[in-house]
């Protein structure tokens, strides 16, 4: 009873529930659908706001967010916050040089277990159980081991992964200390090692994020969190961000960091903006489901044409935006051309007769983005003023 009540007053669930990704200016650039649960619905997030206006607790974090944006601090937490009748911890992590996460977990449930716990604390049986059941739940294999080299206590994960039962694991020392990274001779030598900055361990093939803390004098907790696992929620966070939701093409922002790493190694290449003529009396006519199918396929095709010669984005409405890898303005016209063709040839049903117009241009010399976009954008416009269903080339010059 007294070490599942000092487990879990050490851990709180790991699913993350929501996010915001905030600039360094702190105004939002990003939200998770769900949002808004937190928050209630006296004020709608949009992107652009000031973080601060909704989550009034980062406030006075500031010099932190700025250490964590700089690597000076790899992140940091609020727990137990109250909003909108639910308990959450607040925690900013880096993201990239120009974002920071901030990632929001619902601990309402195990705060009012807690909670409950404490009511009925004359009940010892009822609340170990209890208290057991959370500490099973966890995704990581969480083990107590005292400065003898016993383990007192292991839940379900860690018991499922060695292979044991929970009497046996309490009957003898199985000194798993050696089966976790370089050869440890105890867990207190482990738990140094862990203090000093190691913070992943490999057990046979698997690596693993590992946590350790003395809850006593004479126990100390451990948490390992299987990395692949957080590799993967990362990488789908990553991926949700990166790209437009509806199309599954890159958002704009994406679009220009990877225009600008080529302006920095100053490797040539070409922009073209491309517009799907007449998109309007689409929605207009046929409603914005097929509007949005219309999207859908139009960008499916813009992804298999320059599959292997660039990239693509959705810069806003039927607008995309192609990232061309060469330095011949005749194959950068050409490529755009053929796909000019093959939308035109293309059935959108039950759409007919589909066209875009597209205006293209090639990066010479020392030019910067907002220069070369303006640019495709003019030819763009001169494509649409000559009768649509065209492309237009501007060289630098003019």
């Amino acid at each position: 009873m007294k070490n599942v009540q000092k487990i879990l007053n050490a851990i709180l669930s790991k699913n993350v529930f929501e996010y915001i990704l905030v600039d360094r200016h702190y105004r939002i650039v990003q939200f998770s659908a769900e949002i808004q649960n937190f928050l209630g619905e006296k004020k709608k997030m949009k992107i652009g706001d000031s973080v601060f206006d909704f989550l009034p607790e980062l406030v006075g974090s500031e010099e932190k967010m700025q250490k964590v944006f700089n690597g000076q601090k790899s992140s940091f937490a609020i727990t137990t916050v109250s909003k909108n009748d639910l308990y959450i911890n607040l925690y900013v992590d880096y993201f990239d040089d120009k974002n920071l996460l901030i990632l929001l977990q619902d601990i309402t449930e195990i705060t009012k277990i807690r909670q409950r716990a404490l009511q009925y604390s004359n009940q010892t049986t009822l609340l170990t159980e209890t208290l057991k059941k959370i500490i099973n739940s966890q995704n990581a294999m969480i083990f107590l081991a005292n400065t003898e080299n016993r383990i007192e206590f292991a839940n379900q994960k860690f018991l499922e992964y060695f292979d044991v039962e929970a009497q046996e694991i309490l009957k003898k020392d199985l000194e798993l200390y050696r089966k976790m990274g370089s050869g440890f001779q105890s867990y207190e030598e482990m738990h140094r090692a862990i203090s000093e900055g190691m913070k992943e361990l490999n057990i046979g093939e698997d690596v693993f994020l590992v946590e350790a803390i003395h809850i006593d004098p004479a126990n100390i907790l451990f948490t390992l969190s299987k990395m692949t696992e957080l590799a993967r929620q990362r990488k789908e966070l990553q991926e949700e961000v990166a790209y437009d939701q509806l199309t599954q093409v890159y958002r704009k922002k994406i679009f220009d960091d990877k225009a600008c790493e080529l302006l920095k190694s100053e490797r040539p290449f070409a922009i073209a903006v491309v517009d799907i003529d007449n998109f309007k009396q689409i929605n207009d006519r046929y409603g914005h489901l097929v509007g949005d199918d219309v999207l859908r396929s139009f960008a499916k095709l813009l992804r298999r044409e320059i599959d292997g010669k660039g990239e693509v984005a959705r810069w806003g409405g039927e607008e995309f935006l192609l990232l061309i890898n060469t330095d011949s303005e005749k194959e950068a016209v050409e490529l755009c051309e053929k796909i000019r063709q093959k939308i035109a040839e293309k059935r959108f049903d039950p759409v007919p007769g589909l066209t875009a117009s597209c205006g293209v241009t090639i990066r010479r010399g020392d030019e910067n983005l907002e220069t070369l976009l303006a640019r495709a954008d003019k030819a763009l416009y001169r494509a649409k003023g000559e009768g649509k269903n065209r492309v237009v080339y501007l060289p630098p010059a003019e």
